[in-house]
């Protein structure tokens, strides 16, 4: 079964991700959309305009709930989509270059994203403000993932460096 989630300018599809209910796929494009598909029939669902055309989608995820979906993209922003709508929910603003990564905590009460600006960014993103901004001494973030209680943050860097990060002590 194969689902085409093509734009019609032809952008490249840079990130995938699948809903962890297991019955969505999202993708973010390089024209700043994002196609959801029904995982089990491969038919399209929705597709929205997350970023500015011409602004690719780095990374996406979805809520554990699997009722949202988080993007970071090439305009520095975070975002986060109600993934019935594509309406915007938050747009979070703190890294100084590229987003490249983003994903939620299991909890679904923080986001992390990395980016071109050498920092891992956790967000209280119903705040709409950083919890913690971690310099990572390097100019790439290239990946980020929570750890499943939530308190620490594993980050990788185009320097070859996997850092571990703790974030608070009650968790995420």
């Amino acid at each position: 079964m194969v689902a085409n989630v093509a734009t019609a300018d032809g952008s490249f599809t840079h990130s995938v991700a699948y809903s962890p209910d297991g019955t969505l796929v999202a993708a973010g494009h390089g024209n700043g959309t994002v196609a959801l598909v029904d995982s089990g029939s491969a038919s399209s669902i929705l597709a929205f305009q997350a970023h500015s055309a011409a602004v690719p989608i780095r990374g996406i995820s979805f809520s554990p709930t699997s009722d949202l979906i988080a993007t970071a993209a090439d305009d520095a922003l975070v975002r986060v989509f109600d993934v019935r709508s594509g309406t915007v929910v938050h747009s979070l603003v703190g890294h100084r270059a590229m987003a490249v990564c983003v994903a939620f905590a299991a909890s679904g009460s923080h986001i992390v994203s990395g980016g071109g600006d050498g920092t891992a960014i956790c967000w209280d993103w119903r705040q709409r403000e950083a919890a913690h901004t971690f310099a990572l001494n390097t100019e790439f973030c290239w990946d980020v993932c929570f750890s499943p209680d939530g308190r620490v943050v594993a980050a990788v860097t185009d320097n070859g460096a996997l850092t571990i990060l703790s974030i608070a002590k009650n968790g995420s």
